[in-house]
């Protein structure tokens, strides 16, 4: 005799016994403010830096998000559609370079033998992962 088990999701509550503990709902959410209260008791001066941050603060988060993560991510799934995962995946090592160069470029930041060699050993894994080895015995066309 088979034995069924089956899982019904709990009717909608509407109201303030909508907003429990655990609720997801728009209107109320707790799991949403949990990471800013643990932040408020462990830092200060959040709120301080908001209200003063300048417009290149504000440049910078827009740059971050809309670059980085919209147009990285875009690329990044596109990329994953036309090639196998294994020639994709080495590239993430290049955010690391791209930073570093931005850095230097954007801020002013030194450049350093240790910048410099680093950037050079990511760009060199990215390299030896994409050069593709010739096959021995394979037929001349």
């Amino acid at each position: 005799m088979a034995c069924r088990m089956f899982i019904r999701r709990p009717p909608a509550r509407e109201g303030p016994a909508a907003c429990g503990a655990a609720s997801d709902r728009a209107s109320c959410r707790p799991r949403d403010r949990e990471p800013l209260l643990a932040s408020s008791l462990l830092e200060t001066g959040q709120w301080q830096a908001v209200r003063q941050a300048d417009l290149a603060a504000w440049g910078s988060l827009a740059y971050a998000t809309l670059l980085g993560a919209g147009v990285g991510f875009a690329l990044w799934f596109w990329l994953l559609g036309r090639l196998p995962m294994s020639r994709v995946a080495p590239f993430a090592l290049l955010q690391t370079v791209v930073a570093m160069a931005l850095g230097v470029v954007a801020m002013g930041d030194q450049v350093t033998l240790s910048l410099v060699l680093g950037a050079l050993l990511c760009l060199s894994g990215v390299l030896l992962t994409q050069i593709t080895p010739r096959r021995k015995g394979r037929a001349e066309a």
